[in-house]
């Protein structure tokens, strides 16, 4: 439609100009123009040209059908400019949501447990030890290096207990292991046996 119209506008005012009907490009759209760029633009401003020899009022018809042609495109390529620019500003304004959703969630999830240069899991402190605070103290007195010949360690494991849980990875008896360690063993020694493996002080800490 461009291209035609535009075609059809020059073409005009090139006749118009040849006949020697308009010397300068002035005039513009009647009052009550729509100026949208539908047909109603086109058959407004179209020239008749019924004569060879344009009269200077068809001259000035085709001027204003030139610039209105003109002023029709423009507005649509401003438009769709405007357009574009929002679409991107739409686009980099959801990819910042879409980041800061991101960020919110990392900080929201739980932090993975921290892992020792020996492999075991680290994620207990000194004084802090979850559950396993007041079997700790029973078993005892909190003293991560007991050792009374038959039970070892701060939660008192017996030796074979401990090597058979895995505990022989890290030390032959559980007094000579890391805290995060005896933990790591006494986790799995859980799991197999319950909370029965520890009867007295387990009762004592209320878990069973």
């Amino acid at each position: 439609m461009r291209n035609h119209r535009y075609w059809f506008a020059a073409a005009t005012l090139s006749f118009a100009v040849a006949a020697g009907g308009v010397t300068t490009l002035y005039g513009a759209p009647t009052a009550g123009s729509s100026g949208s760029g539908d047909d109603s633009v086109t058959e407004r401003y179209r020239p008749t040209l019924a004569s060879g020899r344009p009269s200077p009022e068809e001259a000035h018809a085709a001027v204003a059908y030139v610039q209105a042609v003109k002023a029709d495109e423009d507005a649509r390529f401003l438009a769709a400019a405007a357009a574009a620019a929002a679409a991107k500003a739409e686009e980099e304004a959801a990819a910042a949501r879409a980041a800061a959703a991101r960020r919110a969630a990392a900080a929201a999830a739980p932090s993975e447990p921290k892992q020792s240069s020996e492999g075991s899991t680290a994620n207990y402190s000194d004084g802090d030890w979850g559950k396993w605070t007041p079997i700790l103290a029973c078993e005892s007195g909190g003293n991560w290096a007991y050792n009374d010949g038959t039970y070892y360690g701060g939660l008192n494991f017996a030796r074979g207990t401990w090597t058979s849980y895995g505990g022989g990875a890290y030390a032959s008896t559980a007094d000579q292991a890391t805290p995060s360690q005896q933990i790591e063993i006494a986790e799995k020694v859980l799991i197999g046996q319950g909370w029965g493996a520890w009867p007295a002080c387990s009762r004592k800490a209320g878990y069973r």
